[in-house]
């Protein structure tokens, strides 16, 4: 089981290896915001970058905040937006993450999309278009 002692990279190791176990593991934690890696990031940023959507989904149920923050103040649909993680942008919206969160340099998940014209359907989402969301 997991304590509060172990390093953030420790649990990241875990997580790696045996997502499930990882998973019945921060259970009994019940802070699944308070590990944070060398930029601040969560478990929810680092599942969204990941494209683990069934961990996100577990993790968004068991408390994580959708509006978590990195240091550089990234939040994990910004993460998951720019890697082009369709469905778990989906996930985050439904759990309330803020569509119109800005990151440290002023932009937000929409603004690096439509910059490198990625992933059109993403960009629908978070332009507003929540019956793409269903």
């Amino acid at each position: 089981m997991l304590t509060q002692g172990h390093s953030f990279d420790e649990v990241l190791d875990w997580l790696r290896t045996d997502k499930s176990r990882f998973i019945r593991a921060m259970v009994p934690i019940s802070k699944v915001n308070d590990f944070r890696g060398i930029h601040g990031e969560s478990f929810l940023h680092y599942c969204a970058i990941e494209g683990w959507s069934k961990e996100v989904e577990c993790l968004l149920a068991l408390g994580a905040d959708p509006n978590v923050r990195s240091r550089f103040e990234s939040t994990p649909l910004m993460d998951a937006a720019l890697v082009g993680h369709e469905e778990i942008v989906k996930l985050l919206i439904r759990a309330g993450a803020q569509i119109d969160a800005r990151n440290r340099a002023g932009e937000t998940a929409l603004d690096g999309l439509l910059l490198m014209n990625l992933y059109p359907n993403i960009r629908l989402l978070l332009a507003g278009d929540c019956g793409a969301i269903d």
